[in-house]
């Protein structure tokens, strides 16, 4: 019986490869973009953060209404309120805050 083992192909430096996959995944913070990379195709698309959470809030109702999941398009009407109330509630706070400090 003859056991051979073979030699790595190529060392690999563990630190290298882990560095290379956050820079991977790693978005881009600075911006209001998200760069997002499909490693599929290579292709990058840079994508707007304040469009995506607008457009699903308020688009997601009529899709959902549209393909007949009628739960679902109540549901993010419901979300929607909740989360425009919200905004709106931290905005006038912020500016009560803001008033109450001069």
């Amino acid at each position: 019986m003859n056991i051979t083992i073979h030699p790595p192909a190529e060392e690999v430096d563990l630190a290298e490869l882990a560095a290379e996959q956050r820079a991977r995944i790693t978005r881009n913070t600075d911006t209001t973009n998200d760069i997002y990379h499909n490693r599929q195709t290579g292709h990058k698309h840079r994508v707007n953060r304040a469009g995506v959470f607008w457009g699903c809030l308020l688009a997601g109702p009529f899709f959902f209404g549209i393909i007949g999941e009628w739960d679902h398009a109540l549901s993010s009407v419901g979300f929607a309120v909740i989360t425009i109330g919200a905004l709106r509630l931290q905005a006038e706070l912020k500016r009560l805050l803001d008033r109450g400090s001069r």
